[in-house]
């Protein structure tokens, strides 16, 4: 039996990976799973390195990748250059023969998961959401300690991210064969959801396994907290704020509707501090152009003198 966990990053994908690791749910041999990272997730993001690449090479064939996702219509997975990771795909789930429970975590399959159902057609699905103004800030606040080759994030930005990975998904998702899961609920109240993910996957776990699993959750670490409504404050935020009441509904989760004081105050405080961040950002990239133009400037009266040619002379003009 097959279980997807599925989820956008910063969403508590690997939190929910380890309490469904914990209830009988095999993603592989822990020698293959992608290292922890010292400051983004201590803790491990239990992903199977081969997955990860995989989902990775498919997005990038088709000109993007997680954080720029590329344009995917319905039926995008029949596209003949993926012959060849389709394949692999088929492969990498061949590897799991045996285990009677085994899925796997990847937030990227949220964009590559039109393929995977070729592959895993009766697959489960535990699909994991969070606020999206949350994930924003989570996204934004990343920027400072940035992993290699990744790209710098601003709120509007993060937010258009959430819908686009949201929008996609939901349209593949079979509600008979999902279990949604509201990050907020599980923080909140493992001792009621993580039984109901339990036996929605239809693993085995008994009470002491599932009492031993919730040790994982731990409600302090939950930072970036914003009420729901604070997201319809922000430009262009409204399909995002109707999505999110819809999974939140499909979750049977109720997340609270009047942010107080001092959370507008976070918001405010927030907000300041990115505009200031974007705004360092501007000046830092404006005096790296500015010294570029003067080098160029002192190249081009180089070749001037070299040449015995004055401004606007030759068919060209020299910076000024």
């Amino acid at each position: 039996m097959t279980t997807i966990v599925l989820g956008m990053a910063r969403s508590g994908t690997s939190l929910l990976a380890k309490l469904l690791l914990d209830c009988g749910l095999y993603f592989g041999p822990l020698h293959k799973f992608v290292k922890p990272h010292a400051v983004d997730n201590p803790d491990g993001y239990w992903e199977k390195v081969g997955i990860v690449r995989l989902n990775r090479a498919i997005l990038a064939t088709l000109g993007g990748s997680d954080a720029a996702p590329p344009p995917l219509s319905p039926g995008w997975s029949h596209d003949p250059r993926l012959e060849d990771l389709r394949r692999k795909a088929g492969a990498l789930v061949s590897e799991f023969d045996g285990a009677p429970y085994w899925g796997w975590k990847d937030p990227q399959t949220m964009l590559t998961l039109e393929l995977w159902q070729q592959v895993v057609p009766d697959a489960r699905y535990a699909f994991i959401f969070r606020n999206p103004l949350e994930v924003a800030m989570s996204f934004v606040r990343r920027n400072d300690y940035r992993l290699a080759n990744e790209e710098f994030f601003d709120l509007h930005r993060a937010l258009m991210l959430w819908r686009h990975h949201h929008d996609l998904v939901l349209a593949l998702l079979p509600p008979e064969r999902t279990v949604f899961v509201s990050y907020r609920k599980l923080m909140s109240d493992s001792a009621s959801e993580l039984p109901r993910i339990v036996q929605a996957t239809g693993l085995p776990a008994t009470e002491e396994q599932v009492a031993a699993a919730r040790q994982s959750v731990k409600p302090e670490l939950y930072r970036n907290r914003f009420s729901a409504s604070l997201v319809r404050e922000l430009s262009a935020a409204e399909p995002v704020r109707e999505l999110y009441e819809r999974l939140t509904h499909l979750a049977g989760a109720a997340d609270e509707s009047n942010p107080n004081s001092e959370e507008r105050e976070a918001m405010a405080r927030i907000l300041f501090e990115e505009a200031y961040r974007d705004l360092s950002v501007a000046d830092r990239e404006l005096a790296s152009w500015r010294t570029r133009a003067f080098q160029l400037h002192a190249y081009a009266k180089r070749l001037e003198a070299q040449l015995g040619v004055g401004p606007g002379e030759g068919g060209g003009t020299v910076p000024k």
